[in-house]
């Protein structure tokens, strides 16, 4: 069994594709204002923007006070927005979204941190994270599947999963979760699956599952993807008996990974709750 063979547990989100706009300012707030609520809240400017049209002032709804160097009026300034960047540099001083329940990290993993998950994960592990926001709701976390891992010859880790940006696709490990402040490693032990089986539904899924639309709220039946519904597909599509949980509705999200007798927790990094425990 894995977990005997590897005893006990002990980005800022993602850096992805930057597709870079000229775009008038918005309101009347600098771009300065947007840069420096998108390092401390771990969300890209367009995100905010959206949040701030449905929720008003943006320092009020993520409870966040802006210095006094920070500019927050704008002067008629033309911005460039990174339409699609979602990563930032959230300072360690600012609490992170990771974990409403203190069950989290107010600071990146740290080098060491990131070695001893490289150090674990390996082909056919599920992956997950709190440090997402999705559906205008933080803490909603993210979830991939290891294609290569520690177990592998060539080196690499390398992940398949929907990043909520463009379609889904396979991934360097270091890419878009070097700088998390939270991350586990779980894998599927039901059904007696076997690792080779684990391996094999990450096969499928780098075989078959890139190149997918993304829809935050997709049942598994769907065409279209979320990132957990991504991993639930990899499994099923590759072993009909292997169904990880979902709601009854069809929607799968992360949580449902760890919120099962399904998994078993492989490796964690400031994630201080009960293996089971979102």
């Amino acid at each position: 069994m894995k977990k005997i063979l590897k005893l006990l547990c002990i980005m800022t989100t993602i850096l992805t594709t930057c597709i870079i706009l000229c775009l008038s300012a918005f309101a009347d707030h600098s771009y300065e204002y947007y840069e420096y609520m998108s390092s401390a809240t771990g969300l890209s400017i367009d995100e905010l923007r959206i949040i701030e049209k449905h929720y008003g002032d943006l320092r009020e709804y993520c409870n966040i006070t802006v210095p006094n160097d920070v500019k927050i009026e704008s002067e008629d300034e033309v911005c460039f927005f990174n339409r699609n960047e979602t990563s930032v540099n959230r300072s360690s001083s600012i609490n992170t979204y990771a974990s409403s329940s203190g069950s989290g990290s107010s600071s990146p993993m740290s080098s060491s941190d990131w070695q001893y998950m490289l150090g674990w994960v390996e082909k056919g592990d599920i992956i997950v994270t709190k440090d997402y926001y999705a559906l205008g709701v933080y803490n909603s976390g993210h979830a991939g599947i290891m294609y290569n891992g520690s177990d592998t010859s060539d080196g690499t880790f390398e992940v398949v999963e929907h990043t909520g940006t463009g379609t889904s696709k396979c991934y360097n490990l270091q890419d878009h979760w070097r700088r998390l402040y939270t991350m586990r490693a779980y894998y599927v032990d039901y059904s007696n699956i076997t690792n080779q089986q684990r391996k094999n539904a990450a096969d499928y899924a780098y075989e078959h599952l890139q190149g997918l639309s993304y829809n935050g709220t997709a049942k598994v039946t769907d065409q279209a993807v979320n990132c957990a519904s991504l991993v639930w597909k990899a499994f099923k599509y590759t072993y009909p008996y292997v169904e990880l949980d979902k709601s009854s509705t069809g929607l799968c999200v992360p949580s449902n990974f760890v919120q099962t007798n399904k998994t078993v927790l492989w490796a964690s990094v400031n994630w201080n709750t009960g293996d089971h425990v979102w």
